[in-house]
């Protein structure tokens, strides 16, 4: 009993499958192109210098964009700050215009 469900549910989802299998055309596959059988699809392995020389240019990236981040905070922080004194600057003029 066992079998036979496995061998029906087996049928039932290789249905689709089949069907794909059969309305695949021969002729659109490129024949005129040779297969690569040389065994060289991988891209040969970096050397210790040149995983060394990845790095160092990633990290120098990583640092260029850290300083750059840390200016403009920085410049900001001060922005913030000189107009915090020239609007307490305009306050206190603007005081000493209604006191007169």
């Amino acid at each position: 009993m066992k079998a036979l469900c496995i061998v029906m549910i087996a049928t039932i989802f290789s249905a689709p499958v089949m069907a794909n299998l059969e309305s695949y055309d021969v002729e659109m596959m490129d024949m005129e192109q040779p297969i690569n059988v040389s065994g060289q699809q991988r891209q040969p392995r970096l050397t210790a210098a040149q995983k060394m020389k990845i790095m160092r240019q990633r990290r120098e990236k990583q640092n260029e964009l850290y300083a750059k981040k840390k200016i403009e905070q920085w410049r900001l922080q001060q922005e913030i700050e000189m107009t915090k004194r020239i609007k307490k600057i305009f306050d206190a003029q603007m005081k000493a215009l209604d006191n007169i």
